[in-house]
């Protein structure tokens, strides 16, 4: 069961120092992550990361292209609870990397964001 838990440890029935020691047990597959969707460069991306039940009393967020870092806002909505928002400035492979209690979780998700056209013009001078 995730959550915070004592663990105590005797030694011939004496209590050693420190004993019980706070030991939080974490379930990272609890953690969700709610409307990541791909999309286009320019778009400001807006997702959740719900990490209320997996034992954590903190999470973050990363976001990679390549090799550089991503500009991201994260809000705290409540516990457990996180809003996330950034722009995609150019097209590629966004990797979010979800931290609880300072631990990644074993797979990054990722999203493919590609460059659309706003507007094209074709011109014919034939005659």
């Amino acid at each position: 069961m995730e959550g915070a838990h004592e663990l105590a440890i005797s030694v011939a029935g004496i209590p050693i120092a420190g004993s019980p020691f706070a030991v939080p047990v974490l379930d990272p597959s609890a953690v969700r992550v709610i409307g990541l969707r791909n999309d286009r460069v320019g778009v400001e991306q807006q997702f959740n990361v719900d990490y209320i039940n997996s034992g954590a009393l903190s999470a973050s967020v990363e976001i990679r292209c390549g090799s550089n870092s991503v500009p991201c806002g994260v809000k705290r909505v409540k516990p457990g609870l996180l809003m996330c928002s950034f722009t995609p400035a150019i097209s590629g492979l966004y990797l979010i990397d979800v931290h609880i209690d300072g631990l990644i979780l074993p797979e990054s998700r990722g999203i493919d964001i590609t460059w659309v056209m706003e507007k094209c013009y074709c011109c014919n001078n034939l005659e």
